[in-house]
């Protein structure tokens, strides 16, 4: 099954990985999530198939706004992150993000296990619905 139209899997037992960010202000998946990239303390690198996951300090809460984005952009490609889960962006961070391949998802509330919970049902409802014309038929 495929997700968001990466074409990286989504859900358990799939072959490829898919690593997503979520801004927390404790370095662990029962933590409330932080919506606003500027605020979490932490960015959870998580494996959605297989639900590990690494905590990494929040570069944009301690550094200047051009480092820091350099910072965060960096540290998010080179642990092959394609999706952010957050509330609040500048446009700025939506470019740079985006002109590494890395989209933003509008961030659920709840734990950022939870929130996983809920990024595996949205991809199950997604590739799950089939076309008009095959239902038709």
């Amino acid at each position: 099954m495929w997700c968001l139209s990466t074409g990286k899997g989504c859900l358990p037992g799939e072959d490829q990985e898919m690593k997503v960010a979520i801004l927390s202000n404790e370095p662990r998946l029962d933590a409330d999530v932080e919506g606003e990239l500027c605020r979490g303390n932490y960015v959870l690198i998580v494996d959605v198939n297989t639900m590990t996951y690494e905590p990494v300090a929040n570069p944009i809460v301690s550094l200047d706004s051009d480092v820091a984005m350099k910072v965060f952009v960096q540290e998010l490609v080179q642990r092959n992150v394609c999706k952010v889960l957050a509330r609040e962006c500048s446009s700025e961070v939506r470019k740079c993000l985006g002109l590494a391949g890395i989209q933003i998802i509008d961030v659920f509330k709840g734990t950022a296990r939870s929130v996983i919970g809920q990024l595996k049902e949205m991809c199950l409802a997604e590739t799950t619905i089939l076309p008009v014309k095959e239902v038709l038929e």
